[in-house]
This record gives structure tokens, C-alpha cells and sequence, in this order.
């Protein structure tokens, strides 16, 4: 009833014309909404950047601090009243 399913994107952004990709970003998608909900800009948010500019060798390491946040909200909930 209350649950939420999440979905992690991640992309190479290229800061300046004329370099490789300079970082990377990560961001959560609420998936359980309409499916014409999902990717609109007040259901996605961010999940942090990734400095570059090489390719991620363990993406593990920068995934490790917000997935550690989710399984807090997980185990603890988070109340929310108006």
C-alpha cells in the first residue's frame, strides 16, 4: 500500500565541447505512478553526480552512500504529514 519502487538512471555528461565525459549523474525514478508520472520532472530525484573523467571502474563505491539512505528509509519509514 504504501511501498515505493525505484528505478537508479545513471549518464555520462559532458561538460565542454571538446573534452570525454566529465561525470557522471545518478538519479531515482518513482516507478510506481501513472506511467505518464514517471519521468516528470517532480517525481525524479536526484541521486548525486560522479566526478570523471575516466570510465567508472566500481560504480558500487558512489552508489554505496544513496543506497545506503534508501535502506534507512526502508527500515525506518519517513513520516510525512501537512
Amino acid at each position: 500500500e504504501n511501498d515505493i519502487v525505484l528505478m537508479v538512471f545513471l549518464d555520462g555528461v559532458q561538460l565542454y565541447r571538446h573534452k570525454d565525459l566529465d561525470c557522471w549523474m545518478y538519479v531515482w525514478i518513482i516507478i510506481n505512478l501513472a506511467p505518464d508520472q514517471h519521468y516528470k520532472k517532480i517525481h525524479i530525484c536526484p541521486g548525486g553526480f560522479i566526478p570523471g573523467p575516466n570510465k567508472l571502474k566500481n560504480l558500487f563505491l558512489f552508489l554505496c552512500i544513496g543506497m545506503h539512505h534508501i535502506t534507512a528509509l526502508q527500515k525506518e519509514g519517513l513520516k510525512i504529514w501537512d
